[in-house]
């Protein structure tokens, strides 16, 4: 063990010193500290594996079509998936839709071409999918089961762009396809207009 287990807190923003005297006690001291770290990881993810209300987590339904960078939104009680690129790194232009009642996948109409790295919101009780393709955005009606295009973004906002929607109006910050990665845009889906913040 260590000489000295009295950590000696370092206020310039790095982590707690354990000194050591020599390379063994310094091995010692990772293991130690490797050991005190993961089971503090341990702890704090196990007291945040079950949801605010008391329930817990479980498996579902696999998804029918693996895909990653992709975007997603919930509307009228179901996770609609869209696009992304598949287990073949090609983008797509699936959307999937889970129902967490019947736990089961379905598809929608697709969207109007492949992408990637997308975005997606739900604002007004509709779905829109944005952040590619030079700015283009597009609303689904699950009523037609299709997709209609709206009003171009000013900037692409691609590459994980952070939305948030707010009053019925969706904020997009960041991403690729902006000068400086951090320009804002709110889309208002009653006018049809993207505004530059």
């Amino acid at each position: 063990a260590c000489s000295s287990l009295s950590f000696k807190a370092n206020y310039l923003g790095t982590s707690p010193v354990v000194p050591c005297r020599n390379k063994r006690e310094d091995k010692v001291c990772q293991k130690f500290r490797a050991l005190f770290f993961g089971l503090l990881l341990c702890i704090v993810f196990a007291s945040t594996g079950t949801t605010q209300d008391g329930g817990t987590w479980q498996i579902g339904a696999p998804m029918p079509v693996r895909r990653q960078e992709l975007a997603t939104g919930a509307l009228n009680g179901k996770v609609y998936v869209l696009g992304g690129y598949d287990e073949n790194a090609s983008s797509t232009s699936t959307v999937q839709v889970y129902d967490p009642i019947t736990d089961s996948w379905s598809f929608a109409h697709p969207l109007p071409f492949a992408v990637n790295h997308n975005a997606a919101a739900v604002a007004g009780g509709r779905l829109y999918s944005f952040g590619v393709a030079g700015g283009k955005t597009f609303v689904y009606d699950p009523n037609n089961n299709s997709w209609t295009a709206r009003a171009s973004s000013h900037y692409a906002h691609s590459f994980t762009a952070a939305v948030g929607v707010i009053a019925d109006k969706i904020y997009v910050a960041g991403g690729t396809g902006t000068p400086s990665q951090r320009e804002l845009e709110v889309y208002d889906p009653a006018a049809n207009t993207w505004t530059i913040k």
